[in-house]
């Protein structure tokens, strides 16, 4: 949650934050929080899964249902 507020401070830093190049540092984020996390869809971006997993909103699409209810329940 901290990776994701922290890229919602600035316009510079969210660009830094959303590139590409960026995968590997919301993929450490998520080995640090939960090891237990599954591995980010294929369908959604590391920042999206971020948001699903430890955000306070939902929105995405049905096909997705299954993976929100697991993190919901599972991660603190």
């Amino acid at each position: 949650m901290d990776l994701l507020n922290l890229a919602r401070t600035t316009k510079d830093i969210r660009d830094i934050l959303m590139r590409r190049a960026s995968k590997s540092v919301w993929k450490q984020a998520f080995v640090n929080v939960t090891p237990s996390l599954p591995e980010c869809p294929s369908d959604l971006s590391e920042p999206q899964y971020a948001e699903l997993a430890f955000g306070k909103t939902c929105t995405v699409r049905l096909n997705q249902m299954i993976i929100i209810l697991f993190l919901k329940a599972c991660v603190p």
